[in-house]
């Protein structure tokens, strides 16, 4: 069967037609759901404007640049700190000035002494440097050791080690005057070597369940005891002395207790009855002159002084902790100026009378006497005292004290017999 041409011609007329009207409908479809409102919000959403992209552009470096007010106060902090906190240098330097001006103003506590015996006890008492990060909490010599920041024994042997190895200086002045009363008279520095000659530790009470209470034991615990056999010639400086006791064996006969106790302990662990005792004999003296005296003296861990210095750069207190001299004996001082006593200074001005300067050596004269026999009581009461080893109660036997009073030592200014 043949279709005519113009039917054929007229169906695909028709076919385009239908195609052309199908584009336009899906065109103008399309067209209105891209101007839709909901459409314009989504595109707003997702499509920024070119002034929206400027502006999030500029944020985001602001934001990089521009610190926050908390950055701010960060950085005007860090930049005070720098400003104020300072270099380690500038630390070292400050905590040594702090040390010396301590111990300026301890030397300057001795202030006219009586006789020379007193420089020696002044420069012959240990001390130790310390410091507190709270500069608001002071000390002094009544607070309790508990109230000292902790502190080794081993610090108080370490002040021994210059004088083992170089002397310990006395400043003193000869005295041609033979009655031992004041005249013109000749400065010198005595050099003398420190040796261990006694060492007793004490712990506290033990607390023990009796009867259904608590009772603490009256007596304190010996923990350690060293007393010096060695004669003088034959010993080692004290901090090598102490050096070797530390690695001798427990059952060593020379001491009682444990050794290590001399590097272990610490002050607050001690009782109060703890002492030591150091003989100092002598080596040499500038300019050369007579010079063969020794002594013994005795200290307490007790017993101490503090002196403290603020430095608020550091927010710090330093404090010189010093251990004094509370009992003495001494040797061959005979014809030597160590116990004559010292015009005092004021007696040297054109308005003393002799009559005044008279008063004031007996005054003067008097105080001696009085403080060696102190000094001279309080040796006696630690190197005799009875302690209880083992359970058993036993007397001290304190070679080097022996030695000395044995010698028939006298003070020559007080003309007291130390026996």
């Amino acid at each position: 069967m043949t279709f005519p041409k113009a039917l054929i011609q007229q169906s695909v007329e028709h076919a385009k037609k239908k195609n052309r009207k199908r584009r336009r409908d899906k065109t103008r479809r399309v067209k209105t759901e891209i101007d839709s409102p909901e459409s314009n919000a989504a595109r707003k959403e997702t499509v920024p404007t070119k002034t929206e992209i400027d502006n999030l552009e500029s944020n985001a470096a602001r934001k990089e640049t521009v610190p926050t007010t908390t950055e701010i106060d960060s950085l005007e902090s860090n930049a005070a700190r720098k400003e104020t906190v300072p270099t380690k240098m500038e630390i070292d330097d400050l905590e040594s000035n702090a040390a010396r001006k301590l111990q300026q103003e301890y030397q300057s506590t001795l202030g006219d002494p009586i006789a020379d015996f007193e420089r020696l006890l002044h420069s012959a008492a240990p001390f130790i440097i310390s410091s507190w990060t709270n500069k608001n909490q002071q000390l002094d010599g009544s607070l309790h050791q508990t109230q000292l920041p902790k502190i080794s024994i081993q610090d108080v042997w370490k002040w021994y080690e210059a004088p083992g190895n170089y002397g310990l200086e006395v400043k003193a002045r000869d005295s041609p005057n033979p009655n031992g009363f004041p005249a013109k008279s000749t400065p010198f520095s005595a050099y003398f070597i420190p040796y261990l000659s006694a060492v007793q530790f004490f712990g506290y009470p033990q607390l023990s369940y009796v009867g259904g209470k608590n009772k603490v034991d009256t007596d304190p615990e010996l923990i350690f005891e060293f007393f010096e056999s060695e004669p003088p010639h034959e010993r080692k400086p004290l901090h090598l002395k102490i050096r070797d006791l530390i690695n001798i064996s427990t059952s060593n006969v020379k001491v009682f207790g444990d050794p290590s106790k001399l590097e272990s302990m610490n002050l607050h662990d001690l009782h109060p009855s703890s002492w030591f005792a150091v003989a100092w004999y002598p080596i040499y003296r500038i300019p050369q002159g007579k010079f063969q005296a020794a002594f013994l003296t005795y200290h307490s861990f007790n017993q101490y002084i503090v002196y403290s210095i603020p430095i608020d750069s550091l927010s710090k207190t330093f404090q010189m902790i010093f251990f004094p001299v509370i009992g003495l004996q001494s040797y061959r001082t005979e014809n030597e100026c160590w116990f004559d006593l010292r015009a005092p200074v004021e007696s040297s001005s054109e308005e003393t009378t002799s009559s005044t300067t008279s008063e004031i050596l007996i005054e003067r004269s008097r105080a001696q006497e009085e403080r060696c026999r102190t000094l001279n009581r309080n040796s006696m009461v630690l190197s005799t005292r009875s302690v209880t080893k083992d359970q058993v109660s036993r007397v001290n036997y304190h070679r080097d004290y022996e030695f000395f009073i044995n010698a028939r030592l006298i003070f020559p200014a007080s003309h007291l017999t130390l026996y």
